[in-house]
C-alpha cells in the first residue's frame, strides 16, 4: 500500500520511535506543516495522560491545544472542518465537560492529512531513503 510505506515502515510505525519521529518532523517542517505533527504528538500525549493529570493540569494543557492549534486565531492552527472545531470550542465554552476523547476527530483528521499527503512525499526524500531504505534500521528497538 503506497499511502502506508514502501519497503518496511509505515506512518504508525515512523511515528513510534524516537527516530522516526525526528527525522519526520524534520521533512513536515521542510514542508511548512509542522503543526500538523506537533498537534498529532501533543494530542496523542493529551489521551495517554488525561485520567493520570491532576484537573487543573488537564485544564491547562486543554487550553494549550485550543489556543495554539484549534482557535481561529491559532498560530499553529491545524487544518480541519469547522464542525470540529466547532466541537472543540464548545467544550472550551462549557457547553460540554472536557473528556480524553476530545481531541479524536481532530487527531484523525489530521493524521489522514499526514498519511496521504506527507507521508508519501517523505518516502521520495533523500531524507527517507538514506535513514529507511538504505540501513537496516529497526524501529522496534527504539520505543
Amino acid at each position: 500500500d503506497v499511502l502506508e510505506g514502501e519497503g518496511d515502515f509505515d506512518l504508525k510505525e515512523v511515528l513510534g520511535s524516537e527516530i522516526g519521529r525526528q527525522l519526520f518532523k524534520v521533512h513536515m517542517a521542510n514542508e511548512l506543516n509542522i503543526e500538523n505533527y506537533y498537534f498529532w504528538r501533543e494530542a496523542t500525549l493529551w489521551k495517554k495522560t488525561f485520567r493520570s493529570e491532576k484537573e487543573h493540569e488537564r485544564l491547562f494543557r486543554f487550553r494549550f491545544l485550543v489556543q495554539n492549534f484549534i482557535d481561529q486565531d491559532a498560530i499553529m492552527r491545524i487544518n480541519i472542518p469547522y464542525e470540529m472545531q466547532r466541537d472543540v470550542m464548545g467544550v472550551l465554552n462549557g457547553e460540554k465537560p472536557i473528556s480524553e476523547n476530545v481531541f479524536d476527530k481532530c487527531v484523525s483528521e489530521v493524521y489522514l492529512l499526514m498519511l496521504t499527503h506527507s507521508w508519501p512525499r517523505f518516502m521520495r526524500t533523500d531524507l527517507y531513503r538514506k535513514n529507511f531504505l538504505a540501513q537496516d534500521i529497526d524501529l522496534d528497538l527504539e520505543q
